[in-house]
């Protein structure tokens, strides 16, 4: 469904999405590589 609503699915790395891997992110392509580079910041 997200694909077919133009939505982007990948692992928290960006990589592609798989159903057997543990991470998901799900959002529209205007803000999933800022929702990536989130994902990948070191905590503090």
């Amino acid at each position: 469904m997200v694909t077919e609503a133009d939505g982007h699915m990948s692992d928290f790395k960006g990589g592609p999405f798989s159903i057997y891997g543990l991470e998901l992110v799900a959002s529209n392509h205007h803000i999933h590589n800022e929702m990536v580079e989130v994902l990948n910041r070191p905590s503090v």
